[in-house]
């Protein structure tokens, strides 16, 4: 039982090691039944820094560890195997699983069966040489997990305990892996950043059943540098820029189409708005706002493409929510954001904005933000409150009656600015 009289959920662990040639199936070692449980904390996590959710909870990595937010009865626990807490990890979330990426280890929560498999990698280097490792890139596969350490690649099977691993060959002499992404039929495509004459870019399909790899021509033209992802959706492959322009293929390279950005409208200077989330058909969409010395964007939450809805100014901390990395997810119907040490939850039925904050003991600390407009103008959420901004987009001081002490507030605030005093709109 947990301190507040709840149950502690009780989860299976299998543990696998092994070793194998340059490719085949890992040898498991027997399976050693062992304890995974969710526990009330008294020590309050910092810093939240990757957000993903099954259909049952929320899970947030931090510098430390994992913690599970239950969104209906608004608490939130330490994240305990064998009565250790489960370590500094990356989520990875698959067809309604989660698993979570260690160093040489990873983590499968099923969130129907109510139990969690522990894969651990073999290491076929000298402790030193795995410290100097880079730290293991996951993705998702059609029927389990793609692994990737720098050389060798792992796929990880959702039912049985084989293992199947690949030595890759580089792409290129000090080539670095940027990104990969399952391709279906035995494939495995790896965009790499290449450094010298032959880069700095290149684009390849690793073929698990021949343990060979082609090159693939990447997309050229004018503006197009410095390719940052590669994704895979509708049968085809996905080559975004960095400065957010998404070119499809059919998989085998050109010709490659650009596609057009949320919404249809190209921003200035580049792409379209980052998409923070989607699902069901809804899109959220950060909209840019670039005022220094801060940087705002403005959440559009989209249904209906011909009636996008802009909710909310959010700041963005050194553009981490906009930057593609893992820090919001839609649940529930509403999205959720990691932000800093708060965890934000956005409503756009009610027009709702809530703000969680962790405390000792599994509480989350909550408060409440009516999104309402006046005059058809948007507020600023600047963490605490909603606020106005100034002529040159640099928030005051909150006022009095800006500030809220209590769960649930809505905030009126003075008369906001027209759009054009928000500062430069860049289209979306």
């Amino acid at each position: 039982m947990s301190a507040h009289g709840g149950r502690v959920r009780w989860l299976l662990i299998v543990v696998i090691a092994g070793s194998a040639g340059a490719c085949g199936r890992e040898k498991p070692s027997p399976a050693a039944a062992r304890q995974l449980r969710f526990e009330a904390a008294a020590a309050v996590p910092g810093e939240l820094l990757e957000l993903a959710a099954d259909r049952t909870r929320l899970w947030l990595t931090t510098y430390t560890g994992v913690v599970a937010v239950d969104p209906v009865a608004e608490r939130w626990t330490a994240v305990y195997a064998d009565s250790q807490p489960v370590g500094q990890s990356q989520l990875v979330p698959c067809d309604a699983r989660i698993w979570l990426v260690g160093r040489d280890t990873l983590l499968l929560a099923d969130p129907d069966g109510q139990r969690f498999e522990m894969h651990t990698l073999p290491a076929d280097e000298s402790t030193e040489q795995r410290a100097r490792r880079p730290p293991i890139m996951a993705r998702c596969a059609a029927d389990g997990l793609w692994a990737y350490d720098g050389v060798r690649l792992f796929h990880v099977p959702v039912a049985g305990a084989a293992a199947s691993r690949y030595d890759v060959p580089p792409l290129g002499e000090r080539a670095t892996v940027r990104d990969f992404v399952d391709g279906g039929a035995g494939g495995v495509y790896f965009l790499a950043y290449v450094p010298g004459p032959s880069g700095p870019f290149a684009f390849a399909r690793f073929d698990t059943a021949t343990k060979t790899i082609t090159r693939i021509d990447l997309p050229t033209g004018p503006g197009v540098y410095g390719f940052s992802t590669v994704d895979r959706a509708d049968d085809r492959v996905l080559l975004r820029t960095y400065d957010r322009r998404v070119f499809a293929s059919q998989g085998s390279g050109p010709p490659w189409t650009e596609l057009p950005p949320p919404g249809g409208v190209a921003r200035e200077g580049g792409g379209g708005s980052p998409v923070l989330a989607h699902d069901q058909g809804v899109v959220w969409v950060g909209a840019s706002y670039d005022v220094s010395p801060a940087s705002y964007f403005v959440l559009r939450y989209i249904r209906d493409a011909a009636e996008p809805q802009d909710l909310v100014v959010l700041r963005d901390y050194y553009t981490r929510i906009r930057s593609g990395a893992r820090t919001a997810v839609q649940h529930l119907g509403m999205l959720w954001i990691a932000s800093d040490s708060a965890l934000l939850r956005i409503d756009p039925a009610s027009s709702e904005l809530v703000r969680y904050r962790p405390r000792p003991g599994g509480a989350l600390d909550k408060q409440a933000f009516h999104l309402t407009q006046e005059k058809g103008v948007l507020k600023y959420f600047d963490g605490d409150s909603l606020r106005t901004l100034t002529e040159n987009g640099i928030p005051p001081e909150p006022a009095a009656s800006d500030t809220t002490a209590s769960d649930t507030t809505d905030q009126a605030g003075l008369d906001s600015l027209p759009p054009a005093k928000l500062g430069k709109k860049a289209k979306s």
